[in-house]
């Protein structure tokens, strides 16, 4: 669940039923003193195995920094048919390694999704317990990834 509305002090509840990744674009910092910097990113990480068993190899893009003015650029779409390529729910459960990113500090890392409601009036929206405190009526951002380090920009971030 990366984006969230607060509907009680304790609960946040999902602003979507489901997404798809369209684009991640990466810029990585310029050589640092004269030694080279190198971003890669990985559709289907290794320890994705839902993605190798599909009989698709892992799809690899990397850009390296070209001496101190120029930083590294990867801009990548999901492979065809890879688990990243296809609409996914924001669940807790069952989760597989969508793409990998490996890149230094101060990298700016930007993720393109479409977003999906769902238009089923009577559904129930997905939502989860949080320690809180949170503002009711306040999108706050989650974490998108287990590491902690890629949270949503220009919104509040709670665990």
């Amino acid at each position: 669940m990366a984006l969230a509305m607060a509907t009680t002090t304790t609960q946040l509840t999902s602003l979507y039923t489901a997404f798809k990744i369209q684009r991640i674009k990466i810029w990585a910092p310029p050589a640092q003193n004269l030694v080279p910097v190198t971003s890669t990113l990985i559709w289907g990480s290794a320890n994705s195995t839902t993605f190798t068993s599909a009989g698709s190899a892992q799809k690899t893009v990397s850009d390296t920094s070209i001496g101190s003015a120029v930083g590294a650029f990867i801009s990548s779409r999901p492979p065809k048919n890879s688990p990243a390529s296809f609409w996914q729910r924001p669940t807790t459960t069952s989760q597989i390694p969508l793409v990998e990113i490996q890149a230094p500090i101060n990298t700016i890392v930007d993720i393109v999704l479409s977003l999906q409601n769902d238009m089923n009036a009577d559904a129930t929206p997905t939502a989860v317990t949080i320690a809180g405190p949170a503002n009711v009526g306040e999108v706050y951002g989650s974490l998108i990834e287990t590491a902690g380090l890629l949270s949503p920009v220009g919104v509040k971030n709670i665990t």
